[in-house]
């Protein structure tokens, strides 16, 4: 064995009675005690030496071995008087304990002085005396570890690797406390540990070098590699202490702000309980919202899937992670295949939070919302009071709700409390969807300028979302608002290029059957309004199957109304009130029934005007007028205007017109105008015949006029004797499709569409498909 002149001299000036060698196995402490008898030209004995056998002066070395600690301390301490009286030191080698009343009580009274372990590590000095080549290296491979130090040479032998495992289990972990065992394997398994975490004081984390030492920011770290190899291995098979060790990695993370890498640590470690705890205290089911879906989807999947589907939180935040993915399907067989859904055991808690599970489903689900629903959700509120995320987000149901119910006001309220709940979590996605919805509440309402706010402040917290560049559709929600905003303001060409924007981003857009059908009336409106007909309906007929696709047992009503609309704007008139009136209406929503009203109204009107006369009709009135949009009050007021002057009524005809012009001059003469610019026309006329009375609202024809001609499709010189249907495929025929891909795009056979082929070869008078397709590229010319 290497000599140690420099530790043996060290050893020789120490003058207290007793001198204990402390370290923990492999430290070379027998080594060392041998090293200084022979420098004593005395021997180590085995058991307790007599003082009176010695010469007075003459030191004694005793090297216990593996007998009774407890019983190594009393012995030596009953020696005191006898090694003080005869002028006499005792060295012996003691294993590494924690600190003992007999040791406190020796070094008060400098009876006992202890060798630290680190004392007896090897120095670079003493190394490179040693000759071993690159001795920085070595030192930093083993912390100056004696027994390391002296099989350097072995040390990425397997042999030695299995050896020095087994040395590390059987010679130093069992020997260790359990609390420090955890904390020597948590070292292993992590690069650092916050010290005062561990209420390890500064005596202990030195007398424990090298198997860990401290930094200058108070962190612990591993002594060094072979150690960890050695630790990581033992893991493996003892999960009890891995388990207890990944428990101090996760709670150390968690003190370090890192809360993804804790709950993941927690979780994949079995420690459910700490994982679940910091789970719920981090968002719960709406994780995704305030950290992002990415991190959201990686925690699921580190906890067991008996977990995920019965744990209220968790369960909750994988049906918003499937919502916010828009697989509709996967999310309604999760809640059919959770046992959550089916225990009858639970806490009134958590019958709250699933029943707002089933709320946040339904809302996907084209859900018809009675008032014995709405009672039902409010009862909600109290039980979830304790929980300020849930009662946000079932303000944010109840203001979906009202808005598919078409009550504005109560709809403008809940979305007013969920907004000031994200706000007081500083949860920003949150507050972007609540400030999208109350841009749309806002337009609905005619606020127009209550609207740019909400938008305004919807982008300026989507910018601070810290999981920003992880999202895809958000810009979309954006730019569907400014859109709208654009829209009801006259600005079709705004309108065009922001709603192109949403178009691009359809595949990835979460959507619900509320915002889809609603995006779909966006479509067909700007479509219409700023590229003609045959646009429109191919935009409708995309958007109609989109629609049926992603929400199956969704009613599709309102997209047949919008292609009434179209027929009307063609000039169908008698088609569109015939699709009007076949459809199914007394169970639908307040908007379903508005637009209905809407359409078949101005469909009554149109057809009177092409009779010229009023016979059999009354005034054309809305029902339920509290729940109209601003926009559906406009063009209501305009449809009557129209009437009014069908049946020759001037003085109605000029109050319905000024509370036209009035509310335009507040809002803008917008969308109303733009849609019912043929009433517009006829009324104007009507209403310039009478020379002695002054009409206002000149600006507003001269702008609608100078906005477009009195009908888009005039923009075109193609002919007008053609069916939607016929549109449709003329349109997809020009892209260059299939006879396959059209009947796939627009849900009818191939029979079907060469059918509508054959009409439209006999009405341009050509006999192939390419001469049609030049035909009608010449027309579009």
């Amino acid at each position: 064995m290497w000599q140690r002149p420099a530790l043996i001299h060290y050893l020789s000036t120490l003058s207290s009675p007793i001198v204990a060698l402390m370290g923990v196995a492999g430290m070379g402490k027998s080594v060392v005690l041998r090293q200084l008898a022979e420098c004593c030209h005395s021997v180590v004995a085995e058991h307790l030496p007599d003082p009176a056998v010695f010469p007075p002066g003459q030191d004694l070395f005793w090297d216990p071995g593996s007998s009774s600690l407890k019983q190594q301390y009393q012995d030596a301490i009953r020696l005191l008087p006898q090694l003080k009286a005869r002028q006499q030191r005792l060295f012996l080698t003691v294993d590494w304990q924690v600190r003992h009343e007999w040791l406190v009580e020796g070094l008060v009274y400098r009876d006992i002085s202890v060798v630290e372990q680190s004392r007896l590590l090897f120095s670079l000095d003493e190394i490179m005396a040693l000759g071993i080549e690159h001795p920085e290296r070595c030192l930093a491979d083993t912390g100056g570890w004696p027994v390391l130090v002296a099989n350097y040479d072995r040390l990425s032998q397997p042999q030695f690797r299995r050896s020095w495992q087994d040395f590390i289990a059987a010679r130093i972990i069992n020997v260790l406390p359990l609390r420090l065992q955890r904390i020597l394997l948590a070292l292993a398994l992590s690069p650092a540990l916050t010290m005062q975490k561990h209420n390890l004081d500064g005596l202990v984390i030195g007398s424990l070098v090298p198997l860990i030492y401290c930094d200058n920011e108070n962190r612990l770290h591993l002594g060094n590699a072979p150690l960890r190899q050695a630790l990581v291995a033992l893991a493996g098979e003892e999960r009890s202490l891995y388990q207890g060790a990944m428990r101090l990695v996760a709670q150390d993370l968690w003190q370090q702000q890192s809360r993804f890498q804790a709950i993941v640590t927690a979780a994949q470690s079995n420690n459910v309980d700490l994982a679940l705890s910091w789970f719920h205290q981090s968002g719960s089911g709406l994780y995704g919202h305030l950290h992002g879906f990415g991190e959201l989807k990686s925690i699921l999947h580190s906890f067991p899937a008996a977990s995920v589907a019965q744990e209220t939180s968790l369960a909750w935040a994988r049906l918003e992670e499937l919502l916010k993915a828009g697989d509709l399907v996967a999310a309604r067989a999760f809640c059919d295949n959770s046992v959550l859904f089916h225990l009858s055991n639970l806490s009134s808690r958590q019958k709250a939070l699933i029943r707002l599970m089933q709320l946040t489903l339904a809302s996907y689900q084209s859900e018809r919302y009675t008032d014995a629903k709405l009672d039902d959700m409010r009862a909600l509120a109290p039980q979830l009071a304790d929980e300020p995320l849930a009662y946000a987000s079932l303000h944010n149901k109840l203001c979906l709700a009202h808005m598919t119910r078409g009550e504005w006001q109560q709809a403008t309220v809940c979305c007013t409390v969920s907004l000031e709940w994200y706000r007081r979590m500083s949860a920003d996605y949150l507050c972007f969807f609540a400030h999208f919805h109350l841009c749309r509440l806002a337009c609905h309402q005619g606020f127009l300028d209550q609207a740019r706010q909400h938008i305004a402040l919807a982008e300026t917290c989507l910018q601070r979302v810290p999981f920003r560049q992880s999202l895809t559709c958000e810009r979309a929600f954006i730019a569907m608002g400014k859109s709208w905003l654009a829209l009801y303001g006259g600005d079709t060409d705004e309108a065009s290029v922001q709603w192109r924007q949403v178009r691009l981003a359809m595949d990835g857009l979460e959507c619900w059957p509320e915002l889809m059908a609603e995006f779909g009336w966006l479509s067909v409106l700007v479509c219409y309004l700023k590229e003609g007909l045959p646009a429109a309906w191919t935009i409708l007929q995309d958007l109609r199957t989109r629609y049926a696709v992603s929400f199956p047992a969704a009613d599709e009503t309102l997209f047949v109304l919008y292609g009434a609309f179209l027929q009307q704007e063609a000039g169908y008139w008698r088609d569109a009130q015939t699709r009007l009136s076949t459809a199914s209406l007394p169970a639908h929503t307040p908007l379903v029934l508005r637009m209905s009203q809407w359409l078949t109204l101005r469909g009554d009107v149109a057809l009177l005007a092409q009779r010229h006369h009023s016979r059999g009709m009354k005034s054309p009135e809305f029902a339920d007028e509290y729940r109209l949009t601003a926009a559906e009050k406009q063009l209501q007021r305009l449809v009557q205007a129209r009437y009014y002057a069908i049946s020759k009524q001037p003085d109605k005809l000029r109050e319905c017109w000024l509370m036209a012009v009035n509310a335009a001059q507040h809002t803008g003469p917008g969308l109303p105008f733009l849609l019912e610019r043929g009433a517009v026309a006829e009324v104007w006329s009507r209403l310039i015949d009478d020379p002695l009375r002054t009409v206002p609202g000149a600006g507003i024809v001269r702008w609608l006029q100078g906005k477009m001609p009195a009908n888009p499709s005039e923009k075109s010189s193609m002919p007008t004797g053609l069916t939607p249907r016929q549109w449709l495929i003329l349109q997809r025929l020009t892209e260059g499709l299939s006879n396959k891909q059209i009947a796939n795009l627009s849900g009818i056979s191939e029979n079907t569409v060469k059918f509508h082929l054959k009409a439209l070869f006999k009405y341009f008078s050509v006999n192939k498909r390419s001469q049609l397709i030049q035909v009608v590229q010449q027309l579009s010319n």
